[in-house]
């Protein structure tokens, strides 16, 4: 990183360069991730330049270089792109494939315990000291031409045109010779070997038509199955959310609803279903919070087990206010409103006035419960939307019938202590 960041910072000197890193470290999690990005022609294309200087297969997720790499990085250079090399990574990852990339053979290993400077590259009108304990390459060109030459006349770095593009190899280790040595020469020397390549850089040419239509497809697909499973792995989520009761019924009904219809007679064969019917059946009206006392079942559970029976058609919820939801037998509505407004005295009295004196008119009701008139006009209004009166226009005035018989009303005030 460090070696990178300042070669980065020599090669700007001559050219504006941007430089992006992939960590391959076996140490790293998305090593691995980040190594198949060589083997991808269309990754590789997005930049002018790679620079492979120090691969070590000890160290790097995925080994050494292989042969579906080599072939991708071949084909970029061929399509009119750069790739550098170093010591290790031509060493390391050696074949006859890469021996023809960089157009230079390996003849031996040169290596000497101690300095001798036998192995220091002139270039130029300079020169670069280099630790021989590093270890160099001798090579023997064929098509690759000398960019710079160890003191002792082998060749240091070379450069073969390959295709459209130039393939540089490095024949020492420039990365352990700067970062561990201390050698700062060493990003002069690289910038020498690539000026050429960053004051007139190479003219990629475009990918085959046919290449492009077959990339863009098997893009346009993952992407829709990346869409199509990040939607499932949503909706799942959203799914278990609702089975855990941890969201609101409206929600959570929307959600159940459609599964619950489809599965309706395994349900309303479900022993602890019919449990919470039987309840349901005698307590019409009744709110999560109070059945899940009387049935001893959680009240996240019991959103859960509600939204299934009235998405399987056999509850109706109700929502009488802001946080008010009640619960009935579907078809049974009306009197489940009718027992949970009966709870409160004055509430009671209209409802019961409407059914002993039906067409009672309002302001009359109004009168007599002590209600003021505009407040009973709109819940009258809403219990008429509701199903549970009717109300009909008489001048200025509305008339007011039942739509429950009166015998209904008060055996269920009777159920509830009225």
């Amino acid at each position: 990183m460090v070696f990178t960041r300042l070669l980065e910072e020599k090669l700007n000197e001559i050219a504006e360069v941007k430089v992006l890193v992939l960590y391959i470290a076996k140490d790293y999690s998305e090593g691995g991730v980040e190594r198949s990005k060589l083997s991808d022609i269309w990754f590789l294309r997005s930049f002018h330049q790679v620079w492979i200087f120090n691969l070590l297969p000890m160290r790097s997720s995925g080994g050494r270089l292989s042969y579906g790499e080599i072939s991708a990085l071949r084909r970029y250079v061929e399509e009119g792109h750069v790739l550098v090399a170093g010591y290790n990574t031509f060493v390391r990852s050696w074949s006859e494939e890469l021996e023809e990339l960089f157009g230079a053979r390996m003849v031996r290993l040169a290596y000497s315990r101690n300095y001798t400077g036998h192995l220091d590259v002139v270039y130029g009108d300079s020169k670069c000291g280099y630790n021989d304990t590093l270890g160099a390459v001798i090579l023997n060109t064929t098509s690759a031409s000398i960019l710079a030459s160890f003191v002792e006349g082998h060749p240091a770095i070379v450069k073969n045109r390959c295709g459209d593009g130039v393939a540089i190899l490095v024949a020492l280790n420039p990365v352990e010779e700067a970062v561990m040595g201390g050698n700062e020469e060493v990003y002069s020397l690289l910038a020498y070997a690539l000026r050429g390549e960053l004051e007139n850089p190479p003219s990629p040419r475009p990918p085959p038509l046919h290449e492009v239509f077959l990339y863009n497809v098997r893009r346009t697909i993952a992407n829709i199955f990346a869409s199509i499973a990040i939607v499932v792995g949503a909706f799942a989520f959203t799914l278990w959310l609702a089975y855990e009761g941890l969201l609101p019924y409206s929600l959570t009904l929307l959600l159940i609803a459609p599964g619950a219809a489809l599965t309706k007679k395994s349900v309303m064969s479900s022993e602890r279903y019919w449990e919470l019917l039987l309840v349901l059946a005698r307590n019409p009206g009744i709110t999560i919070r109070e059945l899940s006392r009387i049935s001893n079942v959680g009240e996240r559970k019991l959103r859960y087990m509600l939204a299934v029976l009235e998405g399987a058609g056999a509850v109706s919820s109700i929502k009488l206010g802001e946080r008010s939801r009640i619960f009935a037998i579907k078809g049974k509505e009306a009197l489940a409103i009718v027992v949970r407004l009966s709870a409160n005295e004055r509430l009671r009295y209209v409802l019961e006035t409407i059914a002993r004196e039906p067409g009672i008119l309002l302001t009359e009701l109004s009168a007599r419960s002590g209600i003021p008139l505009d407040n009973l006009l709109r819940l009258l209004r809403r219990l008429s939307l509701l199903g549970v009166l009717e109300m009909r226009r008489v001048l200025a005035d509305y008339e007011v019938y039942p739509v429950l018989p009166l015998e209904q009303v008060l055996v269920l005030r009777g159920i509830h202590g009225g």
